[in-house]
C-alpha cells in the first residue's frame, strides 16, 4: 500500500509515508504533516489489521486472545494460543510504534499461554496511561491487539 492508497482508504487529507518494517516497528515522516492525523491512520491500520468475526479459537489456532483486564490498572494478562511449537515474539508497543517492552521472544511449544504486562517498560519504568498494542509474531503469522491502560 502506498503513502496515496492509505490517505484515500483512511479518509484523510494528506498522504503520509508510513512503513511498517520487518521488526514490526512503525516508521513514518510527519514532516509538515498533521501529527495527529498520522497517529489516527496507524490506530485504524492496527486495528483493522487483525478482525476475525465468529471464528471460535482452539488449540489449534495461531491467536492473540486479547488481555484482561482492558481497560487497566496496573497489570494486565494477555493470553495467546499457538497452533505448534515456534519461534514467537510478545511485544507491547506505543502509539508511534516504539518497542515498550518485550514480554516473550523464543521457541515456545503450542498450546495457550498467558504473559502478565504490569505496565513497565524494558528499563522498568512506569508507563503513561493510554493506548498500547501487543503484538503476537510467529514464524508467518502477526495479531495485534489494543490495550488500554488507565491510571
Amino acid at each position: 500500500m502506498n503513502a496515496s492508497d492509505i490517505a484515500q482508504l483512511y479518509n484523510t487529507s494528506y498522504d503520509y509515508s508510513i512503513v511498517i518494517d520487518q521488526k514490526g516497528i512503525i516508521q513514518y515522516s510527519d514532516w509538515g504533516a498533521n501529527t495527529e492525523a498520522v497517529k489516527n491512520v496507524i490506530d485504524n491500520l492496527l486495528a483493522n489489521s487483525t478482525v476475525v468475526k465468529n471464528q471460535a479459537i482452539n488449540s489449534t489456532s495461531f491467536a492473540l486472545v486479547g488481555n484482561y483486564p482492558n481497560p487497566f490498572n496496573p497489570a494486565t494478562v494477555i493470553e495467546f494460543t499457538l497452533e505448534k511449537s515456534q519461534r514467537t515474539s510478545l511485544k507491547i508497543y506505543d502509539p508511534l510504534g516504539r518497542l515498550v517492552k518485550i514480554l516473550a521472544n523464543g521457541v515456545l511449544d503450542s498450546g495457550t499461554h498467558k504473559k502478565q504486562w504490569r505496565a513497565l517498560d524494558e528499563a522498568g519504568q512506569p508507563v503513561s496511561s493510554g493506548v498500547y498494542y501487543a503484538v503476537l509474531q510467529g514464524e508467518d503469522q502477526r495479531r495485534t491487539r489494543k490495550l488500554l491502560l488507565v491510571k
